[in-house]
């Protein structure tokens, strides 16, 4: 039988330390969370499904019935683009923090904003703050969030800002024509249409900042949420009936949903509902009930969820040059569960093309290629988006694609290592 083992305290803390540590390396293996893809796809999904209405219903259909309640909830698309953004921060944030990562979203913001440049030009405008630039200025503001003191105050403390700068002091503002005499206030309050500016600062960096916070919050509590995944999901549904009951209550005293230039109290509050609901069906869709279906069918990994932006515009455009135009409801739904499939199909293959080239040793001469495409894509928009908008529209996807494959190489501005510069 041999001798009884003695179990010493150092014996005891010595195995909760391993057990401690084994517990938090679980955690970091599984690298991201899975549920932040499907909540990249949920979102898109959103986003399609509002584009193709907007583009392709004729106008009687998109204020009225079905058509119209789609149409609404795809209009929350940048709240959950925004908010995602920042809880991918957020779980980032437990990560040893190093200058040369400034490299890497100096990087990633100059590409979502040329992005958008390419976006611009094509529609025969110079510059536009619109929505991957915004996701970039997003980056670079959670990224100083991130370095500061106390980046969970920092972002709380952002949230409560933006959001009394747009419904307090913006209105306040507003009234004495404030916004309106000084340069840059209304891109600040969000209170008056800016030109050139798709998404002021208030209130939509609140979504940004809460993501934050709620990243940070499933970096460290990752495992109690993946066991009561169920518990919840149930919670974040009973929790998105406060801001509803609000926004009905508004609604029932005459106000007006709305997001575009400006974004209405009744819309920002509901918001709030739409945000809740769709991370608890992230974390239902990731359940042992259906393992397969969320992280196979709407899950976007990797450059998949930037690539559909460009992938899905060049479809709608497509369909619209052939001559779809202001169809019924009816064809509505078929012509946006096409694009949808076919939209999540070529970003899949985007996000694949991007694995390869990463894999390709002789990095620099494949920048320097997706570089040269990028600029000749550039000078054809440049030259054909009055004279020929449809070639313009084809050499905008194809500049915004090769930034796509940008966005995994290593960036330009990174330092070599020191083995390297010795060689």
């Amino acid at each position: 039988m041999g001798q009884p083992i003695k179990v010493t305290s150092l014996h005891m803390t010595r195995y909760m330390t391993r057990s401690n540590a084994d517990t938090a390396d679980k955690g970091k293996v599984q690298g991201h969370w899975r549920e932040l893809d499907v909540l990249r796809g949920i979102a898109a999904v959103m986003m399609i499904a509002n584009h193709v209405g907007v583009k392709f219903l004729s106008p009687q259909h998109t204020e009225s019935g079905l058509t119209e309640a789609v149409l609404f909830v795809g209009s929350f698309a940048p709240v959950m683009f925004f908010f995602i953004t920042g809880v991918g921060a957020g779980i980032q944030s437990g990560q040893k923090k190093q200058a040369s990562r400034w490299f890497s979203v100096i990087n990633k913001v100059g590409i979502l904003v040329l992005a958008d440049f390419l976006m611009a030009w094509s529609g025969g405008s110079w510059w536009r703050l619109d929505f991957l630039s915004f996701i970039g200025l997003c980056i670079l503001i959670l990224e100083c969030v991130r370095n500061s003191k106390s980046p969970v105050v920092a972002s709380a403390v952002g949230l409560g800002a933006v959001s009394l700068l747009r419904y307090l002091i913006g209105p306040i503002a507003h009234e004495f024509g404030y916004d309106q005499q000084i340069w840059g206030l209304s891109f600040l309050l969000g209170t008056e249409i800016t030109p050139g500016v798709s998404y002021p600062l208030a209130p939509w960096l609140a979504y940004p900042f809460l993501g934050y916070l709620v990243g940070v919050a499933i970096d460290r509590f990752r495992s109690r949420v993946e066991e009561q995944r169920w518990r919840a999901a149930l919670g974040l549904l009973a929790v998105a009936i406060v801001p509803g009951i609000i926004a009905v209550y508004l609604a029932l005293k005459g106000a007006v949903f709305f997001r575009w230039g400006t974004v209405s109290l009744a819309f920002y509050i509901i918001s709030f509902t739409a945000l809740a609901v769709c991370v608890a069906f992230s974390l239902m869709l990731c359940s042992n009930l259906c393992p397969q279906f969320g992280p196979r069918f709407l899950s976007l990994k990797g450059i998949s969820s930037l690539a559909i932006v460009p992938i899905h515009y060049f479809l709608i455009d497509t369909g619209f040059w052939l001559g779809l135009r202001a169809i019924q409801p009816a064809a509505y739904y078929w012509v946006m569960i096409a694009i949808l499939a076919l939209s999540f199909f070529l970003a899949a293959r985007m996000d694949r093309i991007g694995s390869a080239v990463r894999q390709i040793s002789e990095q620099g001469l494949i920048r320097s290629c997706l570089l040269g495409l990028l600029t000749a894509s550039a000078l054809i928009i440049l030259v054909t988006h009055q004279t020929h908008p449809p070639t313009a529209m084809v050499a905008k996807t194809i500049g915004q694609l090769a930034l796509c494959l940008l966005f995994v190489l290593p960036s330009a501005l990174m330092p070599l290592p020191l083995s390297r510069a010795k060689a």
